[in-house]
């Protein structure tokens, strides 16, 4: 074999390799979905004391924040709000064992169990202390709180805390944590694949719908998408979708084609997009001809200009 050709042959099976990268290994991204509420611990628990426990599902709580607030100017460490010190106090329980080792029954205890403590005095008629108290658990033991159970995160009041001595204006704990999933929605939805190379479209299925309905499908914030109707026997709904994502996921949204209101929704995630396999070469074939045409371009001029060199 000439040297002429042996270069075309090297051009050719370089360009080859620039176009083909090893393929990565699969790797679904974890949605996190934020979930939050306030618990209300301003209520009478002298005769029976009143346990409250979590109301919203988590698999991580992350913060804890304490709202609290009486009717004075005037703090006092070794009371209960403008009170005296409670006599059996409230206790914070995780899974059962009291998390902060003895019930919270006077003001300067809040100091003692919350990372980041604030107090300061309103501008009210009449005034009130506040004292906001953050507790991040991740900062402070290296990882979140987890949580299996409504009940793994519980707090009992045993005092009377509504009565006047103490003036509470507030005695709130804020719960924020989250939900892990890899899939959301999922009732009237499903895909055929969950995690997919960026450029294979998602075969997607619309189940149990309305009969004769409108519907709108897509992957943005807006009313753009896909608009379709439902047959009048209520038969599924199947579509083929190409989505170029901007993220390793995309999340798919189910809506009333009306209301434009969101009725469910699905996530699917894609790998490396640099990933390719031998199917490339036949979905880029156009590509690697260009490219190929624009080396033997490349390459014969240099050729040419040499032949008319030594002619």
């Amino acid at each position: 074999m000439s040297k002429k050709k042996v270069l075309l042959v090297i051009i050719i099976l370089l360009m080859l390799a620039a176009s083909l990268r090893p393929a990565d290994s699969v790797k679904a991204a974890i949605i996190y979905t934020p979930v939050s509420e306030v618990i209300d611990l301003k209520v009478d628990g002298s005769d029976v004391s009143v346990t409250k426990s979590l109301t919203k599902t988590y698999d991580y709580i992350t913060h804890m924040t304490l709202r609290f607030s009486y009717n004075d100017t005037l703090f006092i460490g070794d009371e209960f709000g403008e009170g005296t010190a409670l006599e059996n106090g409230t206790c914070f329980l995780y899974q059962g064992a009291d998390y902060f080792a003895n019930p919270v029954k006077r003001n300067e205890q809040f100091y003692k169990f919350f990372e980041e403590t604030t107090r300061f005095v309103d501008d009210k008629d009449p005034k009130h202390i506040h004292i906001i108290g953050h507790l991040e658990f991740e900062h402070l033991f290296g990882h979140p709180l987890r949580i299996t159970a409504l009940t793994d995160l519980q707090f009992k009041v045993q005092d009377d805390l509504t009565s006047s001595t103490y003036d509470l204006d507030a005695f709130k704990i804020v719960i924020q944590g989250n939900v892990i999933s890899s899939l959301s929605g999922s009732k009237f939805i499903t895909v055929e694949e969950n995690v997919l190379r960026y450029n294979t479209p998602v075969d997607i299925t619309f189940a149990d719908l309305k009969d004769s309905h409108h519907y709108l499908v897509n992957w943005t914030a807006d009313n753009s998408g896909i608009d379709f109707y439902t047959d009048g026997d209520g038969s599924d709904v199947s579509m083929r979708l190409s989505i170029i994502a901007s993220n390793e996921y995309q999340t798919i949204y189910l809506r009333d084609g009306e209301t434009e209101e969101i009725i469910d929704s699905i996530t699917v995630f894609f790998i490396n997009r640099n990933y390719y396999d031998m199917s490339d070469l036949f979905n880029n074939a156009p590509y690697i001809i260009v490219y190929l045409l624009v080396g033997l371009c490349l390459l014969g001029l240099p050729i040419y200009f040499l032949r008319r060199s030594k002619s």
